[in-house]
């Protein structure tokens, strides 16, 4: 195995690498969300279309939520763009904008959790602790909260 690859190993490998994926599920659903507006897909591209969209909005709503819960207002609404993708059937005239405000959602959500992992991956200390006060695995390997953390690191 290539020692450069992350081994899953270190305390904040899968929380990081996690925050990406889910990222970049959602930049697929929101890119694949623009064909339908610019184009005509065949009939078959729906179906996975909405699948795609469901996972992404969901999956991002929890990662979002579980970051901050100040950010409950997006985790509601993408929710809710997922369920009306999902369980909406309407013509062209009426999905284009939950289709446009699905796609700024997503991309938003994808843009917290990418420059979330970019922050933590940089900074090299763990990804903060969630608003609401679940314990934060530190470097060290120790469960702790952010604030017990911050303390020892600074000495006091």
């Amino acid at each position: 195995m290539n020692a450069n690859l992350d081994d899953g190993n270190t305390p904040n490998a899968t929380p990081r690498n996690t925050l990406v994926g889910i990222g970049l599920l959602a930049v697929v659903a929101a890119v694949m969300l623009l064909w339908p507006i610019l184009g005509r897909p065949p009939y078959a591209y729906y179906l996975p279309l909405k699948w795609v969209v469901v996972a992404a909005s969901v999956t991002s709503a929890w990662a979002v939520f579980v970051l901050n819960r100040a950010l409950l207002p997006l985790t509601v609404l993408l929710v809710a763009s997922g369920a009306v993708e999902s369980l909406a059937k309407m013509r062209r005239a009426d999905w284009f904008p939950f289709n446009v405000a699905s796609i700024v959602l997503l991309v938003l959500a994808a843009g917290i959790l990418l420059w979330t992992a970019k922050v933590s991956r940089n900074s090299r200390e763990p990804i903060p602790e969630s608003s609401h006060g679940k314990p934060a695995l530190h470097g060290n390997g120790e469960h702790g909260t952010a604030a017990e953390a911050e303390a020892a690191r600074v000495g006091n």
